[in-house]
């Protein structure tokens, strides 16, 4: 008797890994539509410093150095649990709250519920919707009268460090190839991010 060959089971597809890149116009919307609120300052600092939604919403006062613009995120903190060193901007630096005795971290205001631990900025999910509504607002009063206008495609907030990890991959593939090297060394990697970041939230957003 032959033996009898089965396929292998057929299960959920595997979930495919987002690619979505923000191109320089809707950076400059988003940054636009941002307010001077806790949550704007973060997604401002996300865009300026290309880090994790989680690091920054928990920044701690104790973890920046002005004398020395840099921000190191400790271990414990850490996605690798490596410690990590960010070089901060002016810009950035402009970003931060004035800095109150009674709190440890630079965003958020504090535990919900008494026995909670501070774990920095919370309401992500509001924050967020708050803000697709407005970029939604600025897309209607730009466009033209009985033009349907569409949100912002969709996009969350970890988009921003893809683009600016795809921008600066792009940067040092150039550098590479100008200098037959596999890298560009991280300091001109993370310049080439800032001042694309910077440009694109300067530039007018698109006519509609």
């Amino acid at each position: 008797m032959r033996p009898t060959h089965c396929s292998a089971p057929i299960g959920p597809a595997e979930p495919r890994s987002r690619e979505r890149v923000l191109t320089d116009s809707e950076l400059a919307e988003i940054w636009a539509s941002l307010g001077g609120d806790d949550y704007g300052r973060i997604v401002k600092l996300l865009m300026l410093t290309a880090q994790r939604r989680d690091d920054v919403g928990g920044m701690r006062w104790i973890e920046l150095d002005s004398d020395k613009s840099v921000w190191t995120i400790p271990s414990t903190r850490t996605k690798n649990h490596r410690e990590h060193t960010v070089p901060l901007t002016d810009a950035a630096i402009a970003l931060f709250p004035p800095r109150l005795d009674s709190r440890e971290h630079v965003f958020g205001d504090g535990p919900h519920r008494r026995g909670d631990s501070h774990r920095g900025f919370s309401g992500w999910s509001k924050s967020k919707a708050a803000l697709d509504a407005r970029i939604l607002a600025a897309r209607r009063k730009a466009a033209d009268a009985g033009v349907e206008t569409e949100p912002l495609p969709d996009w969350r907030l970890h988009d921003l460090r893809r683009t600016a990890a795809t921008v600066a991959t792009a940067q040092a593939g150039s550098q590479c190839r100008r200098a037959n090297e596999r890298r560009a060394p991280l300091p001109s990697r993370l310049h080439a991010l800032r001042s694309l970041m910077l440009n694109a939230v300067a530039a007018p957003g698109p006519a509609r």
